[in-house]
């Protein structure tokens, strides 16, 4: 089974755009299956990108039970890689913080 890297989309679709193409041309990178963990209004944009195999989306900042669900399953995932994109906008915190939390090796 090929190591898995969670990308938590926490800015703008430019930016994300960036980090995944120098990701994937990265040796930590090649051969593992990129997530992506995205709010639902990134994802029309997250569409025209290169397919993930995996796509995660944020249920709404009340709705705790589903978000403490989706950390469970994240959880389980046993990602090698967590990475987050913090190029210092102050929007955005949730997925940051969350990102901490998701438990990946690195």
């Amino acid at each position: 089974m090929p190591d898995k890297v969670l990308l938590i989309c926490s800015s703008t679709a430019a930016n994300i755009q960036k980090v995944r193409e120098i990701l994937h041309h990265r040796i930590l990178f090649n051969g593992s299956e990129c997530h992506l963990l995205c709010s639902s209004s990134d994802l029309p944009y997250l569409q025209k990108e290169p397919p993930a195999r995996q796509v995660w989306v944020f249920p709404h900042l009340r709705n705790l039970r589903d978000g403490f669900r989706l950390w469970l399953r994240i959880r389980g995932q046993r990602y090698r890689m967590v990475a987050v994109l913090w190029f210092g906008d102050e929007g955005r915190l949730r997925p940051k913080l969350f990102a901490l939390v998701c438990g990946g090796n690195r």
